[in-house]
């Protein structure tokens, strides 16, 4: 048998490893991969499904919602949540499930929470409607920075629950953070985690998230996304093999696949948070970027597929504002993880609010390079592209720990033999 987990970009996916860890241990004889598919591409991914060349597979972003159309049929959770995550074939219709409910429910369990007791969910995405589902029954509580947006979400949920401004605590709740708040190091707001009884953190990294910190250091239980993955990822393995997962060897694969990661960069070194060239500066990208992200490269989408180092490239393609979240979530998870490390081109003023562009530092896949660079900068701002490249070229070779570094050239041939000729 062969599973596959789809996403764009997959290679953070710790699912290999915990399926194949599962295998393993009951004498199953299948594989589980990595399947790097483009947004525009799922269709790929069904007809290997259809064509019995894939059993089933594991969804991840930006495809749960192509999943959710694909599926000839889906579980009630899947229709109310509108998202799919698992897909498997049977008689040759692809049945569609959400298994992150599971998941929530799993970390719950793992984390003793009291049945009776108030819930308080952080977020109005798809990790929340997950968690409201999960909950669905109990006093619940959903907090977002816009009310307004907050209030529609529980409304299409159709799940009895109370809107609240954003930092309300609410005393002893199990409080489900399903916002990407943790992934760069961001804390929860000031009392929420201090007056919880439980935390659900599905937020996780190769270190603590500072909300699960302070959990464990006030003596509250807590435990993070890592728990919730294993949980899905059980539930997901018993509809692809129809056995019982074995969970315990599913969390120890999990745990040890997050050690081993993070070798792009040495592990003393200190990658940097901040950098500052002429007219722009540096920052790592996360959720707190979305809208500004979303906008500069949408109103630059012909002019980035012009840029050196993207011209071979499908990328960008038009997406929502909530899968350009799940993008930005996945790059400040490789920030935290070290498997790659994603900034934000901002104006040089210090209370500038706007995002000129971007910068990807990731592991090359083109040999006899260890390190590859990409920039653009939205067309407005067309200038600063040999200005952005030249000084972060500088920056990387002074200090960074590459030896050979890809990043696409912005000088003419003429421009390149003049400076070789100094």
């Amino acid at each position: 048998m062969r599973f596959a987990v789809v996403g764009d970009p997959i290679e953070h996916s710790r699912s290999p490893a915990i399926h194949n860890a599962a295998f393993k241990h009951l004498d199953i004889v299948a594989e589980f991969v990595f399947m790097h598919v483009d947004a525009d591409d799922f269709g790929r991914v069904v007809e290997e499904l259809r064509a019995g060349e894939l059993d089933g597979v594991s969804v991840t972003m930006p495809h749960k919602h192509n999943a959710f159309e694909a599926a000839d049929r889906r579980s009630d959770t899947a229709e109310r949540s509108g998202a799919v995550n698992t897909l498997i074939v049977e008689d040759g219709r692809l049945i569609g499930y959400n298994t992150d409910i599971a998941g929530v429910k799993y970390a719950m369990d793992a984390a003793g929470t009291d049945a009776g007791a108030p819930v308080l969910v952080l977020g109005y995405g798809g990790a929340a409607s997950a968690a409201l589902l999960a909950v669905e029954g109990a006093k619940i509580y959903l907090s977002g920075r816009d009310v307004k947006r907050a209030a529609e979400f529980v409304g299409r949920m159709g799940v009895d629950a109370t809107v609240l401004p954003w930092g309300t605590p609410i005393q002893a709740a199990t409080v489900i953070n399903a916002t990407p708040l943790g992934m760069a190091g961001e804390s929860l707001p000031d009392g929420v985690v201090e007056r919880a009884g439980v935390l659900i953190d599905m937020a996780y990294g190769a270190a603590r998230t500072p909300a699960v910190a302070l959990s464990i250091a006030l003596g509250i239980p807590a435990v993070d996304g890592l728990t919730m993955l294993v949980g899905q990822a059980a539930e997901a393995f018993k509809l692809f093999t129809g056995q019982e997962a074995p969970i315990a060897v599913m969390e120890d694969a999990a745990r040890q696949s997050l050690e081993m990661r993070g070798d792009f960069v040495p592990a003393n070194f200190d990658v940097p948070t901040d950098f500052e060239g002429a007219g722009f500066r540096l920052e790592p990208l996360g959720p707190q970027h979305n809208e500004r992200d979303h906008d500069a490269w949408m109103s630059s989408v012909d002019h980035i597929r012009k840029t050196p180092g993207f011209e071979s490239s499908d990328w960008p393609a038009p997406m929502s504002l909530e899968k350009n979240l799940d993008d930005l979530t996945g790059h400040a998870r490789d920030f935290e993880n070290r498997e790659g490390f994603t900034y934000a081109i901002r104006e040089a003023i210090r209370d500038g609010d706007d995002v000129i562009g971007c910068l990807y530092i990731y592991p090359s896949k083109t040999p006899g390079h260890d390190a590859e660079a990409r920039s653009w900068v939205r067309a407005s701002r067309a200038k600063m592209d040999a200005v952005v490249w030249r000084a972060v070229l500088d920056w990387i070779d002074l200090k960074w720990p590459f030896e050979n570094l890809l990043y696409a050239s912005r000088e003419t041939r003429e421009q390149r033999t003049r400076n070789t000729d100094r």
